[in-house]
């Protein structure tokens, strides 16, 4: 349970920081995870139990957490199958934001978990600006079984306990 608080606090953080909101520690190492309270924000706290925990959900129902897992075929790959059109959309959201070159998404970046994370962020904040889940899933997973949803949301009230 500890190693899981501390990664959790550790994804509040680094979405946090990808927000664009400015949010600095004190200190660069995560503190045990009895002292995470401590550094817990009400705000990262909304986010930790709310989004961030729907998209760890999302992330068990599409592979499991495994980076490498291949689906589709071939054409979804990583933590939360993204097909290429995703990696194609995301980088179109990022160019209308003016973003360099060297910020646009590759194809082999589905294979990292962060990456796929962000990847799925920019998509839902542009087209999904109120972050509801039913949308998000109508968005990712546009021909999903209820079963689909039905399993997410299992994991979703799981993990926020």
């Amino acid at each position: 349970m500890k190693t899981f608080l501390t990664f959790v606090a550790a994804f509040a953080i680094a979405s946090f920081a990808y927000s664009n909101r400015e949010y600095k520690f004190e200190t660069e190492t995560i503190p045990e995870a009895e002292e995470i309270a401590e550094v817990i924000t009400p705000e990262i706290e909304t986010v930790l139990n709310e989004w961030d925990l729907f998209i760890e959900a999302v992330i068990w129902k599409e592979s499991r957490g495994a980076e490498d897992c291949i689906g589709d075929s071939g054409k979804a790959v990583g933590v939360l199958q993204i097909h290429p059109i995703m990696v194609r959309e995301a980088n179109r959201i990022l160019a209308m934001n003016n973003a360099p070159e060297e910020k646009l998404y590759t194809y082999n970046d589905r294979y990292s978990r962060e990456k796929s994370i962000e990847i799925f962020k920019i998509v839902q904040d542009y087209h999904n600006k109120s972050h509801d889940f039913d949308r998000a899933l109508q968005i990712w997973n546009h021909n999903h079984p209820m079963s689909y949803k039905t399993d997410i949301m299992t994991k979703y009230k799981e993990l926020k306990g």
